[in-house]
């Protein structure tokens, strides 16, 4: 059990008043992200048909907004006097910690997706990557069963004891996450030494990956470090970011790889055909391939911004093998031009 030592009224209301200072800041981010990103979400979500993941698209939006104004509503409603027993406290935690994981769960599955298709043809290495996801989810569930009755609280449901297990609940998730970075990192690495790691798409790709990991790890690095060693009442100062930041990253992957294909700045050639499989269901796909290197050249600052794609189409799981299409050596530019000259070589 982590103890904090005997707080003071004042102290405890001077915790909750930071922790909601944060809890705004948190909300107001995602409040940003969701106006300058309308316009991109009603072209590539709102138009296509239903499939599990735009579910998961609009699940990790909205919910993370509608769980942090909820959180907000209540906790300023205990600072101006609402009382709670120690059960509502409890309760009230728990559907914090439920909320929090649901969200952070969903955007590794967004992150092991991804890297699934970079490893699709390493069967060993994806029953591995499902089975430590499912572990690492039932070990959460887990440890929030087993922590929340031994949290105690002060006065406003400032939270002053934290069991051992509360703090295993930030570092599981940063293994499976580390674990999907190095291999992500590794198949970059490869593409680096094979020279066609610079191709625009490959980079955009790998860019997002490493964002995406960085922003939920530093949140929740944070969190854990605060409820390890602060003792105090802002003990869970950065609770609302556990919240705001892992949906933010799902969601922005998921625009992200809808539109990364389509994007005008591409000529294609024949199309590819490539079938994938991915959250229960299999889909056939067309799938442009740019020409020339010129094709793939783009300045745009991406992983942050809005861009334009083509409405109407289904958000699913396409982009992933698009993208594996599109980075094997044989499709690149590059190869292609090299290979017409040899071609010209031996017709000399």
């Amino acid at each position: 059990m982590v103890k904090a030592p005997a707080l003071s009224e004042e102290e405890m209301i001077s915790g909750l008043q930071a922790c909601n200072y944060s809890a705004m800041g948190a909300i107001c981010f995602t409040f940003w992200d969701i106006v300058i990103t309308l316009e991109d979400e009603i072209r590539e979500v709102w138009q296509g048909s239903w499939t599990p993941l735009k579910f998961v698209c609009l699940f990790l939006r909205y919910y993370s907004f509608f769980s942090q104004l909820l959180a907000a509503a209540v906790t300023m409603k205990v600072s101006t006097g609402l009382n709670l027993s120690q059960h509502g406290c409890q309760i009230w935690l728990l559907f914090q910690a439920a909320s929090s994981t649901a969200l952070l769960v969903l955007c590794q599955y967004i992150l092991m997706i991804r890297v699934s298709a970079l490893y699709s043809s390493n069967r060993a290495l994806l029953i591995f990557l499902r089975l430590f996801y499912f572990a690492e989810a039932l070990t959460l569930i887990l440890l929030i069963s087993l922590s929340q009755p031994q949290i105690q609280y002060g006065t406003h449901c400032v939270a002053i004891e934290f069991p051992i297990s509360a703090i295993g609940f930030g570092v599981v998730p940063l293994i499976f996450d580390t674990t999907l970075f190095a291999l992500t990192m590794a198949k970059f690495y490869k593409t680096i030494k094979e020279g066609w790691g610079r191709e625009s798409v490959v980079a955009r790709f790998m860019q997002d990956g490493i964002w995406a990991y960085a922003l939920p790890f530093l949140i929740i690095t944070i969190n854990t470090s605060c409820m390890a060693f602060l003792n105090s009442a802002l003990s869970s100062v950065a609770y609302s970011w556990l919240i705001a930041i892992p949906a933010f990253a799902g969601y922005r992957l998921i625009l992200n790889m809808s539109h990364l294909l389509r994007a005008p700045r591409l000529r294609v050639d024949p199309e590819l055909d490539a079938t994938t499989a991915g959250a229960g269901y299999i889909s056939t796909v067309n799938i442009a391939r740019p020409v020339d290197s010129a094709a793939t050249t783009d300045s745009g600052s991406y992983p942050m911004t809005p861009t334009s794609s083509t409405p109407g189409e289904p958000l699913g799981w396409t982009t992933l093998s698009a993208l594996q299409e599109e980075s094997s050596p044989s499709c690149l530019p590059e190869n292609e031009t090299r290979h017409e000259g040899h071609e010209r070589e031996r017709g000399r």
